[in-house]
């Protein structure tokens, strides 16, 4: 018997590109060491006051890379309390990040 109707990884990895491909956003996903990197940079630009800490990412192919880190923000600030944020910026080909935001998510 065939195994069809049987999500496979090669199902997976070829839907991803599909979205890649035409614009879309993957799925959150762990962070890779480029990935680290980029997010250290564009944090960099939002100053000081709240400590990032990025526990996924999601990307968008468009004229370079939109990312999205799903984070851990705690201010710096006396008893400071803890959120999740997401942070996003673009990174055109071969440049650093630009229009850095963070954004609390509420629930």
């Amino acid at each position: 018997m065939k195994n069809e109707g049987v999500l496979t990884r090669e199902h997976l990895a070829e839907a991803e590109k599909k979205l890649q491909m035409t614009g879309g956003w993957s799925h959150f996903a762990r962070l890779e060491a480029h990935e680290h990197m980029v997010f250290e940079e564009a944090v960099k630009m939002l100053g000081l006051g709240t400590h990032y800490t990025a526990e996924r990412v999601s990307k968008q192919v468009v004229n370079g890379t939109n990312y999205r880190f799903l984070c851990e923000a705690r201010p710096v600030t006396h008893e400071p309390h803890e959120y999740l944020a997401v942070v996003s910026c673009h990174v055109p080909p071969g440049g650093k990040p630009t229009d850095v935001k963070a954004s609390r998510v509420v629930l």
